[in-house]
């Protein structure tokens, strides 16, 4: 069966049904509503969640639910709204992450979905439902790449390639489920287990940065422009894992956030966004004594919300040969 937006919906029932049973779970479950939606009374299960939100805006088990119902009934712009909050709100809940990312699906921004489904997966490694998603996911977007593909090659040498990537994408969720599940095990708990064969596309990546062995100081302000580059890159192309990997491990900001929440509001903040440019002029490097550099410069950043101006200063220090994020402040 193909992910096609028929397909995408119906993971949307699939994975916004987990957050149901997930919601359930809780003691101050809102009953009455649960079962009316259930039972496809979903104005009256809307009206029900409203009069409890107008008492505890902010519970996210009432909050979830109301996003549930909204996609369902066709507001799914409103619903994205809601997902996104909580995410802000409650970065340590991966049910957010993925019913954001059946949305995304649902409007063919598979990309998007990728992305936030393997930050679902980092929240919670186990969660069978993320994995089962995203495997889909990447399937669908290995047959976009084939697709294209078609239009570069002849398509007599991508024959057996493209017969292969429609098996792929014709498995089941039930075929798919065993390598969801092994997929926790993993040291890293990375989502690789759920992905086929064939590599996505992903949203103009940075370059992997190489290691370097500066040996005067042309050649570290060399590296030090490049690793600011790559950073911007991966910031531009709203590409998560290239930008967060630009900070050093477990980097934590100066406002009290742990690492964990960082990474969550970063994602939540350029995931989303339909286009984001950021541009970096009157770059100043400056060695420090201790072996690290501080690079100041004006930074110009716009997007479909947002256009601003500001003066930042990084400070870069060297781990495993690469130039890396360690602070970051406005001036």
């Amino acid at each position: 069966m193909m992910l096609s937006v028929t397909r995408a919906w119906k993971l949307s029932c699939l994975a916004l049904g987990a957050a149901c049973a997930w919601a359930s779970a809780w003691a101050s479950t809102p009953e009455a509503a649960l079962a009316a939606y259930r039972s496809g009374k979903s104005t009256q299960a809307l009206s029900m969640l409203e009069e409890q939100l107008a008492a505890n805006p902010k519970d996210p088990q009432l909050l979830l639910l109301k996003g549930v119902i909204l996609a369902e009934t066709g507001r799914s712009k409103d619903a994205r709204t809601i997902f996104q909050n909580l995410i802000v709100d409650h970065p340590q809940l991966p049910e957010p992450y993925n019913n954001l990312a059946v949305l995304y699906a649902a409007d063919g921004d598979f990309d998007k979905a990728r992305a936030v489904l393997e930050m679902a997966i980092k929240t919670n490694p186990s969660y069978a439902t993320a994995y089962e998603n995203l495997g889909d996911i990447y399937a669908k977007l290995a047959s976009q790449s084939y697709a294209r593909a078609l239009n570069l090659q002849p398509k007599k040498e991508l024959q057996p390639k493209l017969r292969l990537i429609n098996q792929v994408v014709a498995l089941t969720p039930a075929a798919t489920a065993p390598a969801a599940a092994a997929a926790p095990a993993s040291a890293s708990g990375s989502s690789a287990a759920a992905a086929p064969a064939a590599n996505p596309p992903t949203p103009a990546p940075a370059p992997t940065a190489k290691p370097t062995s500066p040996t005067s100081g042309d050649n570290v302000e060399q590296a030090v422009r490049e690793a600011l580059e790559q950073w911007r890159r991966a910031w531009s192309a709203r590409d998560i894992q290239a930008y967060v990997e630009s900070y050093v491990p477990r980097y934590t900001p100066k406002n009290g956030m742990s690492h964990e929440q960082w990474v969550n509001e970063r994602t939540a903040r350029i995931v989303p966004r339909k286009r984001i440019e950021v541009e970096l002029s009157d770059v100043q490097i400056q060695p420090r004594n201790d072996g690290s550099v501080a690079v100041r410069f004006v930074q110009q950043y716009r997007s479909d919300s947002l256009d601003n101006r500001t003066r930042k200063e990084l400070v870069l220090t060297q781990q495993g040969g690469r130039w890396l994020i360690a602070s970051e402040r406005t001036l």
